[in-house]
């Protein structure tokens, strides 16, 4: 894990937003860009993770 993000839910939890700000190192910069991060969302319905997802930078 590098990084852990709250989500605040928008009412009915349907949706929600995050924001996350930090300083990467030069070794994170290069994973991030040849994709080597993802997002795990965990609920509390389902908590060893919910949704999966890639995190990719637009080229």
């Amino acid at each position: 894990m590098v990084f852990v993000l709250n989500m605040l839910p928008n009412p009915g939890n349907q949706s929600g937003n995050f924001r996350l700000e930090a300083n990467l190192t030069p070794e994170q910069v290069s994973s991030f860009l040849a994709g080597a991060y993802y997002i795990n969302i965990h609920t509390q319905a389902n908590p060893p993770g919910e949704l999966r997802a890639q995190v990719v930078f637009p080229r």
